[in-house]
This record gives C-alpha cells, sequence and structure tokens, in this order.
C-alpha cells in the first residue's frame, strides 16, 4: 500500500507540473478565443446558443472571467487543467475499480494518459475535451457503483455525469455506447440513466435546434467534417507525430497494445474492441478529417498497453525497471514540447532535442494546433495599437481569429488588389503560414519591432 501511495504521488506531481507550469505564457489559439463571451451587446443565453457545442466550456469560461474580471490567459485555462488531473486519476480509478485490472495496469494506464501529447495539449487549452472526457468517467464510474450498491443518489449522479458529458461535446457517445456493453447484463438499471440525461442534455440541443442555430452553426461543419471540404491536406499520423514526436510514445502505445489485447481477459477484450472499433470506424472511416477526435479511440489502448506493460513486468521483473527509461524519455519529450521553460520553440521554428533535429510544423499538412509554446507578443502589440490615435484597418500574416481577439474593435482587413491595409502587423514564426503583405507597395513606416513582430504603419 505505501508503495502503491508513493507511485500515485509521483504521477501527480509529474501530471500536475506538466499541465501547469507556463500555463498562461502562450497567447489564445483560435478556439479558445471563441470560448470567450465577448459580445457583450448579446445576451448570455444568445452566445450559449449561438454555437456549435454544448454550454459547459462557455459557462466555465464566463464563470472564471466574472471571478478574475479579466481575459487572463492563465485563470481561464486554470479550470481545465485542473480537469486534465482529474481526468488522470478518474482513468485510474475506473481502470482499478470499476474493470477491476488491479493496480499495475490501472497505474499504467494512466501513466499512458497522462504522457500522450493530446492530452496534454488539451488540458493547457481553455476547450471542452478534458470537461466531457472528466463526466464521461464520471458517469462509468457512478453507474458501477449505482448497479453495485444499488443506491439512488449513484443513479442521480450518474445522469448528471453523462448529461454535463454530452452538454461538454457529442464526443460523449464515444463513452456511452461501450457503456451499454460494459453494463449490458444491468440494463434495466441503465436504461433510466441514458433517458434521463438524454433528456436532460436533449433539452439543451433542442432549444438549439428550435432557435435555429444549430442548421445555422452545426449542420455545414458536420458536412464539411464528413465531407472533408475545407479541411484538405488533415493527416492522423501527422497529428498524432505533431503531439507525440520522435516516435518512441507511438511505438510503445502500439506495441504494448497489441500484446495487451493478447492477454487480456474475453469480458475486458470485448469492451475495449467495441470503444476502439466504435471510434475508430467513426472517427477515421466516416470522418474524413477527425483532428484531433482521434484520441477517442486512443483510450482504449491505453487500458491495453497498462495490462500489457504490467503483465511483462510480473513475468520479467527485471522489465519493472527497465521500463522507468522509456517513460521518463517520454516525458522529457513532452516537457520540451509543452511547458515553456523547456521548449525551444517547437513546433513552429526549427528546434533541437538533445541533438536530434526537429523540422518546424509543415503549414501544407492542415494540422489541428492547441495547447503548444506560442507566444509572439500580441498582448504586447494591442498595447502598442491602443495607443494609436486612429486604426481604421489593419492585416497580419498571423491567425486571423487571435489577431481580431486582441485587437478587439479594430478591423481586420483581408487583402485584395490595389488595397494597402493602414497597419500591417508581421509576426515572425507564425502559428500558420499566411500571405505576407508586401510593404513596397505602399508608403510605410515601422512603428515598433522586435524580434518576435515588426508594426508597419502606412504614412498618409
Amino acid at each position: 500500500m505505501k508503495k502503491e501511495i508513493i507511485l500515485l504521488l509521483i504521477l501527480f506531481v509529474l501530471t500536475t507540473f506538466i499541465r501547469f507550469d507556463g500555463l498562461g505564457f502562450s497567447t489564445f489559439v483560435g478556439d479558445e478565443t471563441k470560448t470567450i463571451f465577448l459580445r457583450k451587446d448579446q445576451s448570455i443565453f444568445d452566445f450559449l446558443m449561438d454555437q456549435r457545442k454544448g454550454p459547459v466550456q462557455f459557462l466555465i469560461v464566463w464563470g472564471m472571467e466574472n471571478i478574475t474580471n479579466s481575459f487572463n490567459e492563465f485563470y481561464l485555462r486554470l479550470p481545465f487543467a485542473i480537469l486534465g488531473v482529474l481526468v488522470v486519476f478518474a482513468f485510474y480509478y475506473f481502470l482499478r475499480y470499476v474493470l477491476d485490472l488491479g493496480f499495475l495496469a490501472s497505474y499504467l494506464g494512466a501513466v499512458f494518459l497522462s504522457l500522450n501529447g493530446i492530452y496534454i495539449a488539451f488540458s493547457r487549452t481553455a476547450q471542452y475535451q478534458m470537461a466531457y472526457i472528466f463526466f464521461g468517467l464520471m458517469f462509468l464510474i457512478f453507474t458501477h457503483y449505482f448497479i453495485k450498491k444499488n443506491k439512488l443518489y449513484f443513479a442521480f449522479l450518474s445522469v448528471l455525469a453523462l448529461s454535463l458529458s454530452f452538454l461538454s461535446h457529442y464526443d460523449a457517445i464515444f463513452f456511452t455506447i461501450p457503456a451499454i456493453y460494459l453494463f449490458r447484463e444491468h440494463w434495466k438499471k441503465l436504461i433510466p440513466i441514458l433517458l434521463f440525461s438524454g433528456i436532460i442534455s436533449g433539452s439543451f440541443y433542442f432549444l438549439n435546434i428550435y432557435y435555429g442555430y444549430f442548421e445555422k452553426n452545426t449542420i455545414g461543419y458536420l458536412e464539411k467534417r464528413i465531407s472533408g471540404d475545407g479541411y484538405e491536406n488533415q493527416n492522423t499520423f501527422a497529428t498524432i507525430d505533431l503531439y507525440n514526436p520522435l516516435f518512441m510514445y507511438s511505438i510503445i502505445l502500439v506495441v504494448l497494445s497489441i500484446y495487451g489485447f493478447w492477454v487480456s481477459e474475453k469480458k475486458i477484450k470485448n469492451y475495449l474492441i467495441i470503444w476502439f472499433v466504435f471510434a475508430f470506424i467513426f472517427l477515421q472511416l466516416i470522418m474524413r478529417t477527425p483532428g484531433t477526435h482521434i484520441h477517442n479511440y486512443f483510450v482504449p489502448l491505453f487500458i491495453f498497453s497498462g495490462i500489457g506493460l504490467a503483465r511483462l513486468c510480473y513475468k520479467f521483473k527485471y522489465i519493472t525497471y527497465l521500463s522507468a527509461i522509456p517513460l521518463i524519455v517520454i516525458f522529457q519529450i513532452q516537457l520540451f514540447v509543452f511547458v515553456p521553460r523547456f521548449n525551444n520553440g517547437y513546433p513552429y521554428k526549427e528546434s533541437n532535442f538533445y541533438g536530434i533535429r526537429l523540422e518546424k510544423i509543415n503549414f501544407n499538412i492542415n494540422l489541428p494546433q492547441y495547447g503548444f509554446v506560442y507566444d509572439r507578443s500580441w498582448r504586447e502589440i494591442a498595447e502598442i495599437m491602443k495607443s494609436q490615435k486612429r486604426v481604421p484597418n489593419f492585416y497580419t500574416n498571423d491567425n486571423k481569429v487571435v489577431s481580431e481577439f486582441y485587437l478587439h474593435g479594430y478591423y481586420f482587413s483581408d487583402l485584395a488588389p490595389g488595397f494597402n491595409p493602414d497597419f500591417y502587423i508581421e509576426i515572425n514564426n507564425p502559428s500558420k503560414e499566411d500571405k505576407r503583405f508586401d510593404t513596397s507597395l505602399g508608403n510605410y513606416e515601422v512603428l515598433s519591432s522586435t524580434e518576435d513582430f515588426t508594426i508597419f504603419k502606412k504614412v498618409k
């Protein structure tokens, strides 16, 4: 028991550090800005309705805005970082006490989740992912205890958890479908949970459809994600490599998952296969551009990997000690990728990890980018622009959505033939390679310049 507590404390410290250190360093990515209730000329109800997702992430961000009276990056991300840590330990608890895998397999499964780059990125981003995953896991845990102890308050908590998961995102379905198989022998208790949670979460989505927001915002978006239109050149392998570079993590996960599948008990094996196959078919075969949603079929791989490595440790004692080496290396890689004090430019600049050269991100591939270390001084740029008496319009080669957030109230103007912006903000190593403006086309002076940016001002 003492060893278990020590190992869990180590996991807690490492999980927390990699998710919290430098949490507010990076400026917001585009999708984060969309969670913020910025326009106060509309009601919060209209804001929540006018979205493609459920209200949970927006309410969390709005709550932090009101508590701190700011749009501070650290504070708005803080609840999601906390949820990111809670997910790791809820996952451990689920494996240990619901699937009954034993300490070592459960612990190692949680380690693989904790070290996965996509999950680290989500934990360092003000978005919905950690919310629906956490509530999805709590739904599984509470349902297990309702079946086991037959206490109504567990049923209530299960309904609440599943409702909050669906109110965070539709991806809660990837927890729900496998759960029907897991708890199939107790369907009389499971059906009311599914029914009541469907009524609760469905009430919001009914209003979303009724007021026309679903048709306005969601249908076209889903059609594009399924068809791939507008998301050309997206590559799942490139996405996996972006968040878990140098292939060590991915190779270990795949190899141990295969072995874990081989040695798993039939009930667990069938449950995890249903989970994996359902998510994989929908995200890779039906949806042409799944982006980071691929993490949904990683979850059963974390479990298989934990089972596989635990079995090897029991079979060959020396594996217990040797396995620590690659896990430590993977932890160092993820520190290098996501923590500002260890990052030297990845993925937006060519970088170096202990002598291994890593190329900058390939902008020819449409890659989703969350949680990476990126600060090109937009906060400083905003202060400079606010000091100007008049800003008719501006253009930047960096992310349009991000620039419009930090320069809220100023007009972003796309480039057009014969049009010269009044202010041009050129970002060195932008988060995407957008069109640069040739300042020789007009009469411009340098208003301000640093190693991260140059602001050009048109001279009348």
